[in-house]
């Protein structure tokens, strides 16, 4: 193997795994989307190796995994709540949400829907 040869394969093997980076902002629509895909792809793989697994370490290891995505996957409309009432704040206000901790922007969007 030439240096040229090895060098695009290392390149292309780098730039697969970048593909996997999330490249979207916490709280937006689009990484809500990107989110959605990659925790099912997750739940599908694992799903997978459960039902191919021989022992049953592995089988539950995967379950555990598949359980994982699906509570991730669950979490997503709250995501995506949040991002829509976040949007309809104005600057001052989003600054201030923004810093506050993910049990206290749910709460305040319960506080919202019920007021």
């Amino acid at each position: 193997m030439t240096y040229a040869e090895a060098s695009n394969y290392l390149l292309g093997t780098i730039n697969e795994t970048v593909s996997r980076r999330n490249p979207y902002r916490l709280g937006t629509p689009s990484y809500a989307r990107y989110r959605r895909t990659e925790l099912s792809r997750r739940e599908n793989l694992a799903k997978g190796r459960a039902d191919r697994a021989k022992n049953s370490e592995a089988r539950q290891r995967a379950m555990r995994q598949a359980a994982t995505a699906r509570r991730g996957l669950r979490q997503i409309p709250l995501f995506e709540a949040i991002g829509e009432y976040r949007s309809r704040l104005n600057h001052p206000e989003r600054r201030i949400f923004d810093s506050l901790p993910l049990a206290d922007k749910a709460r305040e969007l319960e506080v919202e829907a019920r007021f």
